[in-house]
C-alpha cells in the first residue's frame, strides 16, 4: 500500500489529522468486531470508517473478507480525491495477484461531515480515528449511530479516556445510548509509533444481533442450508442517495 500512496500524493490534505495504527493495531481490532458483533464478509455486515482519509481500515476489512460493502466519509476534499485513486489502484492489484474477484467490493466514499449526514443507512459497524475531530462532528456521530437500526458497534481510537466507565462517558458527552464497552487496548500509530487507546463498544440489546440469531434459528428449524457467500454477497448500488447510507 505505501508504494500506491506515494503515487497519489501521500495520504495529507488541507483538513484534520493524517495517519493510520499499524496494520497488526487493525487486525486485532476487526479480529474484535468479528468475534464479538459478527462483522463478516456478507450482506449483514456494512463496515464504516469515519475520517476516513485513504480508506486503508475499510481495505484492510476487505482484504481479509470481513467486509465487501464499505462506506468512508471524510470532510477534506483533497483526501476525498486521492482516497478514490488509492482504492482504485489497491483493487486492480489484488485482483491482479487473484487475492479479490472481479466485483465483490463496494467502497462509498463520502466527501462530508459525518455530522451533516442524516442517516447511518445500513452501516452496522463504525471505526473512528477521531482524534482531533471537532466536538460537533463526535456529537453528529452519536446521534447518528443512537438513532440507527442497524448500527452495532463501534470502535474508537483516541488517547485514553480517564473515567471509570467509558461507555458511559461516550453516551453523556456525545449522546451515543446506552453502550457496553467489549474490549479495550493499546494501539501505536504507523512511523511515529505514538500511542493511543482503541476502545470496542456495542449497543445494550442490539436489534440487529437480535434479527441474526433469528434468522439462524429459523434456518435450523426449517432444516435449509445456510446461504453460500456467493449467494450472500453485497451487489453494487446504482443510485447514491445524498445523506443516506
Amino acid at each position: 500500500m505505501n508504494s500506491v500512496e506515494n503515487n497519489v500524493g501521500g495520504g495529507e490534505g488541507i483538513e484534520g489529522l493524517y495517519g493510520s495504527i499499524t496494520g497488526a493495531n487493525m487486525e486485532r481490532i476487526l479480529q474484535c468486531m468479528e468475534k464479538t458483533t459478527g462483522l463478516c464478509g456478507t450482506k449483514h455486515s456494512v463496515l464504516m470508517d469515519v475520517g476516513s482519509g485513504l480508506c486503508r481500515p475499510l481495505l484492510h476489512a476487505m482484504a481479509t473478507n470481513r467486509a465487501t460493502s464499505c462506506v468512508g466519509v471524510e470532510v477534506d476534499s483533497v483526501k476525498c480525491l486521492k482516497a478514490e485513486a488509492f482504492c482504485s489502484q489497491i483493487q486492480k492489484n489484488m485482483r491482479k495477484k487473484e487475492m479479490i474477484s472481479g466485483s465483490n467490493w463496494n467502497i462509498d466514499i463520502v466527501c462530508s461531515g459525518i455530522e451533516s449526514l442524516d442517516t447511518l443507512g445500513s452501516v452496522t459497524h463504525v471505526y473512528t480515528f477521531w482524534e482531533g475531530v471537532p466536538v460537533e462532528a463526535r456529537a453528529g456521530l452519536g446521534r447518528l449511530f443512537r438513532e440507527s437500526t442497524r448500527a452495532t458497534t463501534i470502535s474508537v481510537v483516541q488517547r485514553a479516556i480517564r473515567c471509570e466507565n467509558p461507555a458511559e462517558f461516550l453516551d453523556d458527552e456525545y449522546g451515543f445510548g446506552p453502550l457496553r464497552m467489549v474490549d479495550s487496548f493499546r494501539v501505536s500509530m504507523s512511523g511515529s509509533g505514538r500511542s493511543f487507546m482503541a476502545y470496542i463498544f456495542v449497543k445494550k440489546e442490539p436489534n440487529f444481533i437480535k434479527a441474526m440469531f433469528h434468522e439462524e434459528n429459523v434456518r435450523r428449524i426449517s432444516g435449509r442450508k445456510r446461504p453460500s457467500s456467493e449467494d450472500l454477497e453485497c451487489k453494487k448500488s446504482s443510485n447514491r442517495k445524498k445523506n443516506t447510507y
